[in-house]
Formats: C-alpha cells, structure tokens, sequence
C-alpha cells in the first residue's frame, strides 16, 4: 500500500496506517520534499500563533477550513481572512470561527494565482499563514508574499504515524521496483 495523500491528511493516513498494521501490510508513504524556506517563519503548530505580533495586521488563513477556529483563537486582534476550497462544509467552518462573509474567498487555487493575487490587494492582506505542504500552493504563497513583501507564515506538517516507510519519489520508485 502507498500513501500518497496530502502531507496534512492525518485522519487518512492512520486511517491506512492502522490498516495495514491489522493485515501486517507495509505501508509506503511518498513524502513530498520540503520547498526552501526563504524568509518564511516555520510554526510548530498553530498555538505558535501567539508568539507572532499579528494584532492589527490582516491575516489571510490558507491552512484549510477544519483548523480555522483554532487559527483565529491563537491570534487575536487580527483582522481574519479565509481562503478556503468551495464546499458547504468548508464555509460553514469558516462561519463557525466567526469570520466575516465579506473575508472568506471559496475558490479552487487559481493558475497562477491571479485570484489570491488580487484578494492580498483587495483586503490589504499583511501576512498569510499556509500549511508547509511542499506541494504547488505552499509554492505559490512563497512567490506571492515574496513579490508583496509580505510575511509568510507557515504550519508544520504534522507528524506521519509510526511504522510507515517514508520515501521521496525516487526512493519509492526503487522500492517498488521500476518498470524495465
């Protein structure tokens, strides 16, 4: 079995994790690299917020819509803004942390980031916290902040559960015995 879901997929990968531990199944876990860090400041967890003098300061949340109460609880005093996939679930999540309507973006990542552009202009965004994923938006949030000068705050992946076997795509491709 090869995990390969999204670094912060905790339920799926114990989920899988647990699995193949009843049936003595490997589980193989492809771990996405880590994208240089620039200037960004590495959060442990979102209680770290507190160390981070937000009050103030727009904030734009990126972290997905089932951590932002607990985002807006660790950094009050900051005028919250929400970009968040566009799914009922999510918006009522984002409603239950007490955002504004007029502050929550449901949208799909855009090419480019032509739309997440214009939302920093538009609200004033002042920093942004996104989840370190290493994948095409954690990338995207680098470039964005970078280019408007802009502090980027990033949340560390949570920890894979015990007993999987982590491997960068080259490792997994030699575990699992390349095609001639």
């Amino acid at each position: 079995m090869v995990d390969a879901t999204h670094p912060f997929a905790r339920r799926i990968s114990a989920d899988l994790a647990e699995a193949c531990r009843l049936r003595a199944q490997p589980l193989l876990r492809l771990q996405r690299p880590d994208l240089p860090m620039g200037g960004a400041t590495l959060l442990e967890d979102l209680s770290a917020l507190t160390t981070v003098p937000l009050a103030g300061r727009s904030l734009l949340l990126a972290i997905g819509a089932r951590h932002l109460a607990s985002a807006v609880a660790h950094s009050p005093g900051s005028r919250h803004h929400a970009r968040i996939l566009p799914s009922a679930g999510a918006l009522a999540q984002a409603m239950a942390a007490g955002l504004a309507a007029d502050r929550v973006a449901c949208l799909r990542p855009s090419p480019g980031g032509l739309i997440e552009r214009a939302l920093c202009r538009h609200w004033g965004i002042e920093a942004v916290l996104c989840r370190r994923s290493g994948g095409v938006t954690e990338h995207l949030w680098h470039t964005l902040t970078a280019e408007f000068g802009l502090p980027l705050l990033l949340l560390e992946r949570p920890p894979d559960p015990p007993g999987l076997e982590c491997h960068g795509i080259e490792s997994l491709l030699d575990r699992l015995g390349r095609p001639e």
